[in-house]
């Protein structure tokens, strides 16, 4: 038993738990998430659940001991445990910092090697996110060591470790410290909650052994309540899948899958793959295929399906919420994983009630722990923004947590090309530690170019692949296995040719008025058009000039107008994506899963949209017109032109994509759309300049024919080949080009300063990195104080609030928030209020209030409620709000049609790039 003064010493205050049975509680946890996150780890299950429990042994002590006066136990005071103890010693006092300095010649005398007490000592020195915390001297070691040796001995007793063990030196130091100390900190934030593990709820036994088992029992409800439990995985069979084994309701396979599983049946064994395939062409059901395969290698389960945005990610949560329902397997729903991802559908499903006797619906409550930024790539499988992956490579607090919620899965990235050269180089870090945790990737993209093929293969294997001789085929599955030299296979089937003409449209680009002309008289024997802008205030421009043709009588009245950017608070943006995909979405026949024709869809219908309708909707138009854009983006929004051939056939029998250009005047002027440098440094815009002069060289061709065009027009744009060009657009290419190279060693720079270090498999680089910072906070401006993934993008989350009832019920909530730290609303409240969040751009929070008007609610995190997640809250009674910024009036209106607008006399450079996560 344990003697009468180390059992009365406090873990946690509120309310107060004993230490020796939080050493208990962790190490259960522990126990519980071991198969997981420690299948075949550097040391035994015994000593690892041991050392974790021991993480907390610094709070043995009178600096910590004297935190909470009010849980001090009487005998403690009486002995005089707690006398000569400086208060100012108390503050800032780091309990972590105790337990690794306490536990270095622990380990020592038991003769472990020093490279690994290292090791050990920096994750339990760390495991509050900051692996250089402040120490303390220990000036009471003397009358405190017997306490804390009575506390080793009864976890000894009760754990059992084998007491001969004695560890080599750990084979990658990195990747042991970082599995390590996830499951330190995961383990400790479980067993520390009253919700959901409840230690206040087990049984108080004094019989240490007795209380471990039921400590055991809580832990394994809990963790399997998580979904953080190891699951058998749902293919286990000696042979190599079939994709219809995967996907029985694919009738006939494409060229690229035909490929692919072929390469399956022949053996490929897990690391990195390139899937390069046309759009529509199946490649994410290609992906969740090889994915399949590779864990079947593995003997696990678990996905991460990463997209450029939220929209995207939504779709595609659907979609693979069905897949898995149709899966045999005992997962259940996957995680939606971004920013608001809490507000999409209902969070959870209901939970089956547990063996205490709680309810389905406090089961779900507790799996919505796992909701958390930094938990949420935990969950077994998932479907986020690929922000949330990037993290892991960002030096931020926990972000270790992320690395540990993608071993042990296979993550799959879509859209691998659409970063710019910042996030590559976040994307690169990523994956070099993807390849020390054995995580396998695949990389699907239509418009990959062979230099960032290359460099993300380099990054991955630390082996560059032998270039195919002249231009590489296309579609091209990329296979870069650990330890062996990459190969590619080429698909074997001829394709279909799909020939679509280009019309240059000079001059239209910064015209809405003619721009809303030609998209009317394309749609006046019928059809389905898009229109693609590259900014909000564009798409706006256009759509209210289409309406005012519509209302003066110039365009048929039955022409079906929409409007869709990202610009619309959450609830109306919600809305509008739902009824673009019900219009112009793809159906297919529940018994045969081919296409059929939409019967929603309009006869005759304009879209104005801009990059949300871009990558990855499965949207589909007779006749597009779009701004000008990279040749990558301009064929991705291709993707989205007679994507499937159905009967009846488009109103529009050839697919024509019509480029809506600058005046073409000397020199060429592309607006708002080129990338420029802001006054603080940071690159805004959408596109860079040389990359649109090299996409204008290549349009003269006058048609594309897709896919045989696609590797020579990526080449051409950003393979650095000689284009064919007059001598004044060559002459701007070459001087935009000297600009692009500076801003991306600029921008490949200012990423690398917030990288966590690569892994180094001698040393546990990772703990030696600069202090972590915090993670940019849902809501958060994005800049260098917070690390980032995406670089430019200046806008800030608003909440903007017009209605009357809602505004009254968030001032009454500030008021209860005001009067109680610890006030919580009600979740259906938080639901209302953050559907009205909509992204904007920083520079409308500078305007002042008018008379008569609030400020924008922007104060200081620290003076804000926690629940409103670091929002700007915006007061708009009836949807406007009047200030002046610059000294002249400006007005920002919420309009249920047009989105959000901000009208002034001012001149902003408008941003608009891909949506962050």
């Amino acid at each position: 038993m344990l003697p009468e003064h180390a059992r009365a010493l406090w873990a946690k205050s509120e309310p107060r738990h004993e230490l020796w049975r939080h050493l208990l509680d962790i190490a259960a946890v522990a126990k519980s998430l071991a198969p997981r996150f420690w299948p075949d780890g550097p040391l035994p299950v015994g000593w690892l659940c041991f050392l974790i429990a021991l993480h907390d042994i610094g709070k043995a002590d009178p600096l910590f001991q004297s935190k909470a006066p009010e849980a001090v136990d009487d005998d403690i005071k009486s002995v005089g445990l707690l006398e000569g103890v400086d208060p100012d010693m108390v503050r800032g006092f780091r309990h972590e910092a105790r337990s690794a300095e306490w536990l270095i010649p622990y380990l020592g005398k038991r003769g472990w090697p020093p490279e690994v007490v290292r090791v050990v000592a920096a994750v339990i020195r760390g495991h509050h996110g900051n692996f250089r915390p402040k120490e303390r001297p220990d000036e009471h070691a003397t009358l405190w060591n017997p306490l804390r040796e009575e506390l080793v001995e009864l976890l000894e007793y009760v754990l059992q470790p084998e007491p001969d063990f004695r560890p080599q030196a750990f084979v990658h130091a990195n990747v042991s410290g970082v599995l390590f100390v996830g499951l330190v900190v995961l383990s400790d934030w479980i067993a520390s909650s009253t919700h959901p593990f409840g230690y206040h709820l087990i049984p108080k036994t004094d019989d240490p052994q007795e209380y471990f088992e039921l400590a055991c029992k809580r832990a394994l409800e809990v963790v399997s309540q998580l979904e953080l439990a190891d699951l058998p995985n749902p293919f286990a069979q000696a042979q190599p899948l079939k994709l219809t084994q995967v996907w029985p309701e694919i009738a006939a396979l494409r060229p690229s899958q035909e490929a692919l599983e072929e390469t399956v049946l022949a053996g490929v064994s897990p690391g990195l793959a390139i899937l390069e395939a046309p759009m529509g062409e199946g490649k994410t059901e290609s992906a969740v295929y090889l994915a399949e395969e590779w864990n079947r290698q593995r003997g696990c389960s678990g996905v991460y399906i990463a997209l450029p945005t939220m929209a995207t990610s939504n779709q595609m949560y659907n979609r693979y919420a069905r897949y898995l329902k149709a899966r045999p397997s005992e997962q259940g729903q996957p995680r939606l994983i971004h920013g608001m991802a809490w507000l999409v559908g209902d969070d959870l499903p209901d939970a089956p009630q547990t063996d205490d006797g709680r309810d389905s619906k406090e089961a779900a409550r507790i799996r919505m722990w796992l909701a958390s930024p930094k938990r949420a790539l935990l969950a077994l499988e998932a479907v986020g923004t690929v922000d949330q992956a990037l993290m892991s490579a960002l030096n931020v607090k926990h972000g270790f947590l992320r690395l540990c919620g993608l071993a042990r899965k296979v993550l799959v990235i879509d859209e691998v090309h659409a970063y710019d050269a910042y996030m590559q180089a976040i994307l690169q870090r990523l994956l070099a530690w993807c390849r020390e945790l054995r995580v396998p990737v695949i990389l699907l993209s239509a418009t990959l170019s062979r230099s960032q093929k290359a460099n993300l293969i380099a990054a991955y294997t630390g082996q560059a692949l032998d270039p195919v001789p002249g231009v590489e085929p296309y579609p091209l599955l990329t296979f870069a296995a650990l330890g062996q030299q990459p190969f590619v296979v080429q698909a074997k089937s001829a394709y279909t040719q799909k020939h679509i003409e280009l019309r240059l449209e000079p001059g239209l680009l910064h015209d809405a008025e003619a721009t809303a002309r030609k998209a009317a008289s394309l749609v006046e024997g019928g059809g389905c058009v898009c229109v693609l802008a590259n900014t909000v205030r564009r798409a706006q421009a256009i759509f209210e000039e289409l309406g005012r043709m519509k209302a003066a009588g110039q365009m048929s009245n039955i022409v079906d107008l929409r409007l869709f950017h990202a610009r619309f608070p959450a609830e109306r943006r919600d809305e509008i994506e739902k009824d673009v995909f019900r219009c112009f979405g793809t159906i297919r026949d529940p018994e045969t899963k081919l296409v059929i024709p939409n019967p929603e869809r309009p006869p005759q219908a304009i879209l104005v949209a801009t990059q949300v309708v871009e990558q990855s909707l499965d949207v589909c138009f007779d006749v597009m017109l779009s701004d000008l854009a990279p040749v990558d983006l301009l064929l991705q929004r291709l993707g989205r032109l007679h994507r499937h051939v159905i009967n009846p056939r488009f109103v529009h029998e050839k697919p024509v994509l019509h480029i809506l250009l600058p005046s073409l005047r000397e020199p060429f002027d592309f607006g708002r759309i080129e990338l420029k440098r802001g006054k603080d440094g940071e690159w805004r815009g959408v596109y860079d300049r040389a990359t649109l002069l090299r996409t204008l060289a290549v349009l003269p061709r006058g048609h594309f024919t897709l896919p045989a065009d696609f590797r020579d027009l990526i080449e051409s744009v950003y393979g650095g080949a000689t284009l064919e060009a007059d001598a004044l657009l060559t002459s701007e290419i070459a001087d935009a080009e000297r600009a692009r190279r500076h801003r991306a060693e600029d921008l490949e720079a200012r990423a690398k300063t917030h990288l966590i270090p690569l892994p180094d498999p001698e040393v546990f680089s990772y703990a030696q990195a600069t202090e972590a910072v915090d993670e940019a906070e849902d809501g958060q401006r994005q800049s260098y104080f917070r690390a980032q993934t995406r670089l430019g993008d200046d806008t800030r989350a608003a909440i903007i609030l017009t209605r009357k009832n809602l505004i009254n019920a968030y001032k009454n909530a500030l008021d209860k928030a005001a009067k109680d730290r610890d006030y919580q609303p009600k979740k259906d409240f938080l639901k209302r209020l953050f559907w009205q969040k909509v992204n904007l751009p920083g520079y409308w929070m500078l305007a002042e209030p008018a008379d008569g008007f609030e400020p924008f609610d922007f104060a200081e995190p620290k003076d804000r409620p926690g629940w409103l997640r670091n929002h700007r809250v915006v007061i708009a009674p009836g949807g406007e709000w009047w200030g002046l910024l610059d000294g002249k009036p400006v007005r920002l209106k919420v309009d249920d049609v047009l989105g959000v607008l901000f009208e002034s006399d001012t001149s902003q450079t408008e941003t608009e790039g891909i949506e962050g996560a």
